[in-house]
């Protein structure tokens, strides 16, 4: 009985090892990790409805439910999910963005396009 409570114990603390390795050694992993992008935890993110679409200015509108509306422009950098491009976008359709603030500028790093609610 004394050997299966040890052996409990045991498994017990390497549990807490573990866990404590994962918990704290993913920052020092993540940190070597050297890309000349920027990741989407270092950008604004805003989610709402797309308000207005300018194809040859590149720039769309977007209003969250209860905030201000954002102008944000689309450049060749800009990744796309639930669409290819931006001509795909439709006014109405609810958007993720995430965009950094350059000067006066908002440009998106990032546009996904989510699904449309209804029946």
């Amino acid at each position: 009985m004394k050997a299966i409570k040890h052996r409990n114990r045991q498994a017990g603390i390497l549990i807490v090892i573990i866990g404590c390795l994962l918990l704290f050694g993913a920052p020092f992993v993540d940190a070597q990790n050297n890309t000349s992008e920027m990741s989407v935890n270092e950008a604004l993110f805003i989610q709402g409805s797309v308000k207005q679409i300018s194809l040859e200015k590149k720039l769309i509108t977007v209003k969250p439910a209860k905030e201000e509306r954002v102008k944000i422009e689309v450049d060749e950098q800009t990744g796309f999910i639930g669409m290819s491009t931006l001509e795909e976008l439709k006014k109405g359709q609810r958007v993720k963005v995430w965009y950094t603030a350059v000067g006066d500028k908002n440009i998106a790093e990032k546009v996904e396009r989510l699904p449309d609610l209804g029946c």
